[in-house]
This record gives structure tokens, C-alpha cells and sequence, in this order.
């Protein structure tokens, strides 16, 4: 699967449990800068397409804020502004179970 995403194939993924759940990852946006930082080397494959590819309902916010998306029991924070968004929202899962 990760070396068809690496030739710019979209393999489909065969039961994998997160698929059709609401999640969020780096955006595109935010991971071109972040490979912008690494002195010329290249990402293999942007994750979020990959996710999407999968059958992941991605959900993105503007780049660099907080965004959170709890699906189920499945908890995901685009970036790392999303810290405290993202422990609120386990606590309040944790509490609920």
C-alpha cells in the first residue's frame, strides 16, 4: 500500500477499521511547509490524501489552527496547535464512558 501511495498510485484500502469515520491530519497546505524544511529532501506521500484514499472523511481547518474532529472514539487534531483542543475532548470522552 505505502509504495503504490509513493509512486502516486491510489491503491484502495481493503477493512480498514477507520474507514468512513470523520478525522483530520496535517493538511496539505501545512505539510509543503514542513517539507519546505527539510533541505531538499521530499516527503514520499502527503498522508492526508493517502487517509482520504483509505476511506477517511478528512476534515481540515485554515492551516495552523486548532482543529479537532472526534468521530466515535476515534479523537484527531490537525497540528500541533490542536493540543489542548484534543485533551479536552478525551476528557470529556473519558468522562462520558
Amino acid at each position: 500500500y505505502e509504495a503504490a501511495l509513493a509512486r502516486g498510485d491510489q491503491p484502495a484500502a481493503k477493512d480498514w477499521t477507520y474507514q468512513g469515520y470523520r478525522m483530520t491530519i496535517f493538511s496539505d497546505p501545512e505539510e509543503a511547509v514542513f517539507e519546505g524544511s527539510l533541505e531538499g529532501a521530499r516527503i514520499r506521500y502527503y498522508p492526508a490524501p493517502a487517509m482520504a484514499t483509505a476511506g477517511g472523511d478528512m476534515q481540515y481547518a485554515k492551516a495552523w489552527q486548532p482543529h479537532v474532529v472526534v468521530d466515535r472514539e476515534l479523537i484527531t487534531g490537525q497540528n500541533p496547535f490542536s493540543d489542548k483542543a484534543l485533551a479536552e475532548a478525551l476528557l470529556t470522552l473519558l468522562e462520558r464512558s
